[in-house]
């Protein structure tokens, strides 16, 4: 299963507490899926992990500070009815998973 990585994951470890009724979104019903959820200043991130393996990451913040640069562009698609770009994050990870990083406007 491809890894996706959205919004700084690569920086989660920086933070310990976790969050209090985090905004993370349902998954899948019957799914082995669980989320992690960790809170900062500003910002909840969301891991579903299957066990202890990351297969999918979310930060949700309303002062976004990625910067993707177009030469990094990767792939076009969908999350749910929203089209985005998916870009290579600027730190590789390193242990071969396919790692993706996009912003996501909700409103």
């Amino acid at each position: 299963m491809k890894n996706l990585c959205l919004l700084g994951l690569l920086l989660m470890a920086a933070f310990d507490a976790p969050a209090q009724d985090a905004a993370c979104p349902a998954l899948p019903d019957g799914s082995s899926l669980r989320w992690e959820a960790k809170a900062g200043n500003g910002f909840t991130v969301c891991r579903a992990l299957d066990g202890e393996r990351q297969v999918l990451g979310l930060m949700l913040t309303a002062r976004p500070t990625v910067d993707l640069q177009r030469r990094n562009r990767e792939e076009e698609g969908h999350v749910g009815p929203h089209e985005v770009r998916w870009y290579q994050p600027e730190i590789a990870a390193g242990n071969g998973e396919l790692n993706r990083v996009t912003v996501v406007e909700l409103g």
